[in-house]
């Protein structure tokens, strides 16, 4: 089993700093013009469809989140947030979700 915690440094929760905002936003503007976006019916279309999950979107802030891993074509992820969720992601989702992060980095 593979134990992963999102959002945190150590044992402590940690929003984003200005300066990842920053670095996030220039990713998504460099993935734009290279895609071609010059209206805003293409960026809202290339935000909703092509622009990936690790720019898209932020995790972290005030609570952390787990991935549980347990070798099976599911993983789990319990979010610790204000709505204490779980959520079983198919193996599709976190095969998806593994190639953003790799591309992000």
């Amino acid at each position: 089993m593979r134990v992963r915690f999102w959002g945190t440094r150590g044992s402590i929760p940690v929003a984003l700093t200005s300066a990842d905002i920053r670095h996030k936003i220039e990713q998504a503007l460099a993935l734009a013009i290279a895609s071609g976006v010059d209206s805003p019916e293409k960026l809202q279309n290339f935000i909703e469809h092509d622009l990936g999950f690790s720019i898209s979107h932020t995790y972290g802030g005030h609570s952390s989140c787990v991935e549980l891993e347990t070798g099976r074509a599911e993983y789990l992820v319990c979010d610790m947030g204000q709505r204490r969720t779980c959520v079983r992601q198919p193996h599709h989702v976190a095969t998806r979700r593994r190639a953003a992060l790799r591309s992000s980095t």
